[in-house]
C-alpha cells in the first residue's frame, strides 16, 4: 500500500506490517485536524512525514488533503509536535 506526504508530496510504502517511524497519520474531526499515532481513529486520513509537520502547517496542506476551504484547528496537532520534541530533548538529556 502507498502513501503520499501532504507536505512534500513523497510517497512511501506499507511493508505489510508497520508504518515507517517517521510518518504520522493525522484524521479530520469536524474541523480539528487530530494527529492518530495509533493509526485507529476512524474517518478521513492524511499522512505526513513528521519533519513535514510545520511545513504542513505554514502552507496549509490540510485543506487540498480534506478537500476543504475552512480554516482547520490545528491546535492538538501543534500540541503533539510540542510533546514528541520535548520527549526527544528529554531522552537526549538523559543520554549524555
Amino acid at each position: 500500500m502507498e502513501r503520499t506526504c501532504v507536505a512534500c508530496r513523497k510517497k512511501f510504502s506499507w511493508d505489510g506490517q508497520t508504518w515507517p517511524q517517521n510518518v504520522l497519520r493525522v484524521v479530520r474531526v469536524g474541523l480539528v485536524i487530530t494527529p492518530d499515532p495509533t493509526q485507529v481513529l476512524p474517518g478521513r486520513g492524511a499522512w505526513i512525514h513528521t519533519v513535514c509537520i510545520a511545513q504542513s502547517i505554514e502552507r496549509k496542506s490540510f485543506r487540498a488533503a480534506f478537500k476543504s476551504a475552512e480554516n482547520f484547528d490545528l491546535s492538538l496537532l501543534e500540541k503533539f509536535i510540542t510533546d514528541e520534541t520535548n520527549e526527544l530533548d528529554a531522552k537526549v538529556m538523559k543520554l549524555k
